[in-house]
């Protein structure tokens, strides 16, 4: 599929409520995606933009890249859409694209959190043992190292309502995360500046659960973590 791709620049972090209107645009387009792919020849009406579309689903659109099946996540998390988390949620191991070991086992363990069908520590002993360097390539391992591994551990101390581990946890991903983007490694594709949209995504639901706050680090959008997109 044409993926939705979320990325704002943590310099235009602070102004981001000007953006926040395309942000739910982009919720309204994967709730029609999700709808469609979902159903596979059911037929869907979708009002976007004041356009009415009329349109089949197609079981051949649904393949997705985990890395932006989690931004879309998170996107849906950090926006406080429980109908898009859950159709975002409906994504299965055979609709990724390009998976490897790795990649079933981030859908798996991040998914579970929503749809709670598995045993979630399982899940974790699946992320960290297909982590491990006879699974992830020398190209990917700088990725999973400083990015998904320190994401899922923030996820870990939420789940075990720790807010020590969690400001530990956090502290150590947005580090990770600035390194990853300003020191990278040679030959790793980045993005300089990027917000940190996953570890935001946690962020999002610890604060509405726990009231935990997060570093000031224009990498952790305040005005989104802490809500204040509502009225915008």
């Amino acid at each position: 599929m044409s993926c939705i791709r979320v990325s704002f620049t943590a310099q235009k972090a602070e102004k981001g409520l000007e953006g926040v209107p395309i942000m739910r645009f982009g919720l309204d387009l994967l709730h029609a995606h999700y709808n469609l792919v979902s159903n596979p020849g059911q037929r869907h009406i979708f009002t976007l933009k004041d356009h009415v579309f009329r349109l089949e689903g197609r079981a051949e659109h649904r393949l997705i890249m985990v890395d932006d099946w989690l931004l879309q996540l998170s996107l849906a998390l950090c926006l406080r859409d429980a109908d898009a988390t859950e159709l975002i949620c409906r994504c299965e191991e055979s609709w990724l694209e390009y998976p490897d070991a790795l990649d079933f086992a981030l859908l798996n363990f991040v998914r579970n959190i929503f749809v709670q069908d598995a045993d979630q520590t399982v899940l974790l002993r699946e992320v960290m043992e297909k982590s491990g360097p006879e699974h992830v390539d020398e190209f990917r391992a700088p990725y999973v190292n400083m990015l998904f591994l320190p994401y899922l551990d923030v996820w870990v101390a939420l789940l075990l309502n720790d807010e020590a581990h969690y400001k530990r946890s956090i502290h150590t991903a947005i580090e990770l995360h600035y390194k990853f983007y300003n020191d990278p490694l040679e030959g790793a594709v980045t993005w300089t500046g990027d917000v940190a949209l996953l570890i935001s995504a946690v962020a999002s639901l610890a604060y509405d659960k726990h009231g935990w706050q997060v570093p000031d680090t224009p990498y952790l959008p305040k005005w989104l973590i802490y809500k204040e997109f509502e009225n915008a």
